[in-house]
């Protein structure tokens, strides 16, 4: 079967040589498993330049490396997970939406980029670390790609029975989200106000995150979010879904245990002995 024949994304069997939405989601597996062991391979060689990386950016003059806002990269960086799942609802024939499991895992999807592309930018301090243009654009051509598999997915492909694990992920999920949330809260107030919790370094604009999970962990945002996918993964019991758990496990906490070293560099013995990068007294 072929779902996408007659509409916008037709073209894409061509693209990925494949003669049906089986053996197209049987490629994309492949390489979405070559993504995520290359993705583990490269941020344990170093951190993906952004954030609190950025300083390790080469200052070699290159239109690629222009700097653009934090607002601006976060919103429209992300903004295909939003724009693409509300594409495919309109044109392809979403046979498979009225599955519980399904429609429950492309909410959490949509919920989540939801946050990140629309509130979240909005309370992002101007004080935020630029980012550069090969990094947003990297950005867009991942999260356009991600939309377009997740939503194809759980629209037109894949069916799951509700079990007890269905409930259980979403419970993580909503859990994990509000433990995102709460934090990336946490982290904003860091930069917006000098009179938040959190104790300065005098030589730059980062501070040691206190409150909530911050007590226990370097990371709490990306353990909430971690959660979320995990709990997303256990709603639909989706291949592409656990993958995408995988390399969100992977990235998030490499990205962790720089961010952790990170703080420990910077604040030497001011910054508490007792905190793990991501998993509370584990890692």
């Amino acid at each position: 079967m072929r779902s996408l024949d007659s509409t916008i994304f037709s073209c894409v069997y061509d693209v990925a040589w494949s003669n049906s939405d089986q053996d197209l989601f049987d490629k994309i597996s492949v390489a979405m498993t070559v993504f995520v062991m290359g993705s583990l391979v490269l941020n344990l060689v170093g951190p993906v330049r952004y954030g609190k990386s950025a300083s390790f950016i080469s200052t070699h003059p290159n239109y690629l490396n222009y700097n653009l806002t934090s607002k601006f990269v976060w919103r429209y960086g992300f903004i295909a997970t939003i724009l693409v799942p509300l594409l495919m609802v309109f044109v392809t024939p979403c046979s498979k939406i009225g599955n519980f499991c399904n429609a429950a895992g492309l909410t959490i999807d949509c919920l989540h980029y939801f946050n990140r592309t629309i509130i979240y930018p909005s309370k992002i301090s101007p004080k935020a670390t630029p980012q550069t243009l090969w990094f947003f654009l990297l950005m867009v051509l991942i999260t356009t790609l991600h939309g377009f598999i997740q939503s194809h997915h759980l629209l037109n492909v894949h069916t799951s029975s509700v079990t007890s694990l269905t409930y259980l992920g979403i419970l993580l999920y909503i859990v994990g989200a509000s433990i995102n949330s709460y934090h990336d809260n946490l982290l904003i107030n860091l930069r917006n106000t000098s009179t938040t919790a959190g104790r300065l370094d005098s030589s730059s604009n980062y501070k040691i995150p206190t409150g909530g999970i911050f007590e226990y962990v370097s990371c709490a945002n990306y353990l909430g979010e971690l959660m979320e996918w995990w709990g997303y993964f256990m709603v639909t019991k989706g291949y592409p879904q656990f993958l995408f758990a995988i390399f969100a496990t992977a990235f998030l906490g490499c990205r962790s245990r720089f961010a952790h070293k990170f703080y420990k560099d910077k604040f030497g013995g001011e910054y508490p002995d007792h905190r793990k990068a991501i998993i509370p007294f584990i890692y």
